[in-house]
């Protein structure tokens, strides 16, 4: 199956606030599993998917552009969960 690219934010009060981690998965289920194996419930919204699964982002916005994260340079897979 095809990877794409997932992107979770995190709450107000979680130290990463102004970042969002990319998850490369298969689909949103497995992209929030992945979170959580990461993350536990400490992170907020799921977007995607998006097809730049192969592409290294450092800058985030979202759909309208409004709203810019730094992604955490570290994108997370299936294959780090082992």
């Amino acid at each position: 199956m095809e990877l794409k690219s997932w992107y979770f934010t995190f709450s107000v009060e979680h130290p990463l606030r102004d970042y969002v981690q990319k998850v490369n998965a298969s689909s949103e289920a497995e992209a929030r599993q992945i979170m959580f194996h990461f993350y536990g419930e400490h992170w907020a919204f799921c977007y995607g998917p998006f097809d730049d699964a192969d592409k290294d982002n450092t800058k985030w916005a979202n759909e309208k552009g409004k709203f810019i994260f730094n992604v955490i340079p570290r994108t997370i897979s299936k294959g780090d969960c082992l």
